[in-house]
């Protein structure tokens, strides 16, 4: 048939073609396809069209889970000018063609699905299509480069009160870490997805950070000046208290870490140890030394259960 030709390329103009346009497009809207686009018909009347351009489409994503999220983005085709009883549009199948796509960088295609449906324009049913791409956040870079860094800075934190008040480094140290924690809210500025609908959790998590590092500079003050009053000034009963309760508790986590074989000679040497203690004078010192032993327990202590929980919740939303 046809002298063997199976099929032809005629000119654009010889050969009707609908007039679909991408409706939710962000540029101008205009027909799909172009005079360069040819067109093949092959002997036993099938027309193929094979339109291509670039689109800027609407994506939707949840900032909430950054970096762990993903981008939903959609197409539809819709035919203009024709309702739904003179041209509709059938998708041959369920799933788009992504063979010839090259996503590449932090994004990875994860499913794609094809629907037809009827939309309603200028009081008349016009055929559509909706295209569906899922694409979901490659995070290893983004973990590595910064969430990684940000805890281990968040737990770095705490170790200002091991530094002894006579060192001389206690405050320059815990300013270097909210100054560590500015740097990365400037570039995180420009990598996280602006959006209205949420905040991303780690954005939470590093503004709460912020907020104990900063706590930590004024707590270190509060202890260096405690350490740098006069012994002619009294300590108050409530210091004292609070300083021999602190060492107590440091002892008894010491005689934990003994052997068995040892406890008894362990226990008898810490009760003349603690009888010691309460006969020495307690001074400015011992105070500062046991407030910064109670504030490394209490603030490293949440930071190393937040910071299991972060990642659990990030990575595996409920």
């Amino acid at each position: 048939m046809y002298d063997g030709l199976e099929f032809i390329r005629p000119p654009d103009s010889y050969v009707w073609k609908p007039d679909i346009v991408v409706a939710n497009s962000f540029q101008q809207l205009d027909r799909l396809g172009g005079d360069f686009v040819s067109l093949k018909v092959f002997s036993n009347g099938r027309v193929q069209w094979m339109p291509g351009d670039l689109f800027y489409l609407p994506c939707s994503v949840d900032v909430q889970l950054y970096p762990f999220d993903s981008l939903t983005c959609t197409m539809e085709l819709v035919v203009w000018s024709h309702s739904v009883t003179e041209v509709y549009l059938k998708p041959l199948k369920s799933l788009a063609g992504v063979s010839s796509s090259k996503i590449r960088g932090q994004w990875s295609l994860t499913s794609t699905s094809i629907k037809s449906k009827e939309k309603s324009l200028d009081n008349r049913n016009v055929s559509s299509t909706i295209i569906t791409l899922v694409l979901e956040r490659l995070p290893t870079n983004f973990v590595f480069n910064f969430m990684i860094p940000v805890m281990i800075l968040s737990l770095l934190g705490t170790f200002v009160f091991l530094i002894p008040a006579d060192s001389g480094e206690k405050i320059s140290f815990a300013i270097t870490i909210p100054l560590s924690y500015g740097v990365y809210m400037g570039f995180l500025t420009n990598m996280v997805p602006q959006s209205s609908d949420g905040v991303s959790t780690f954005i939470i998590f590093l503004g709460i950070t912020l907020s104990m590092s900063a706590l930590f500079v004024i707590l270190s003050i509060f202890s260096v000046r405690i350490s740098g009053r006069s012994n002619s000034r009294p300590v108050p009963k409530s210091f004292q208290r609070f300083t021999i309760w602190v060492e107590h508790a440091k002892h008894c986590g010491r005689h934990r870490k003994t052997n068995t074989s040892h406890v008894a000679k362990v226990m008898e040497q810490s009760d003349d140890d603690e009888t010691k203690e309460h006969t020495q004078v307690i001074t400015w010192k011992r105070v500062s030394k046991a407030l910064d032993l109670f504030f490394f327990w209490v603030l490293c202590v949440p930071l190393l259960i937040a910071i299991p929980v972060l990642l659990l919740c990030t990575a595996f939303p409920l």
